[in-house]
């Protein structure tokens, strides 16, 4: 897998970013063509509030289902190495190395 540009903490706030632009355009879909029932919003006791129109249930479920596998997906393609190297335990990453690296250096001075 080709390493990424962005560190961990950059990767983290593109998941939650992407996720909430998921959300948002989860919601206008899911939106489309729905209305209120009389068309005038000044008059409220002539409203309901009822929202009618719009996709069938089963279409908006649909277009749920997809927009969360995105997320998913491309979460599991952005946080790929920290979840592997989370999985692999302590014996891979940053600290490692550098304490790896201090006990030989520390070892070689005597």
């Amino acid at each position: 897998m080709q390493r990424h540009r962005l560190n961990r903490a950059q990767r983290t706030v593109t998941v939650v970013a992407l996720g909430m632009a998921l959300y948002f355009l989860g919601v206008w879909l899911t939106g489309l063509g729905s209305h209120l029932p009389y068309g005038s919003v000044t008059f409220t006791n002539l409203n309901s509030g009822i929202i009618v129109g719009g996709l069938h249930p089963w279409v908006q479920l649909t277009i749920w289902l997809v927009l969360i596998a995105t997320w998913a997906g491309s979460s599991l393609v952005l946080l790929g190495n920290s979840l592997q190297a989370l999985r692999q335990g302590p014996s891979v990453g940053y600290w490692s190395q550098t304490l790896s690296h201090r006990w030989r250096k520390l070892h070689s001075r005597r």
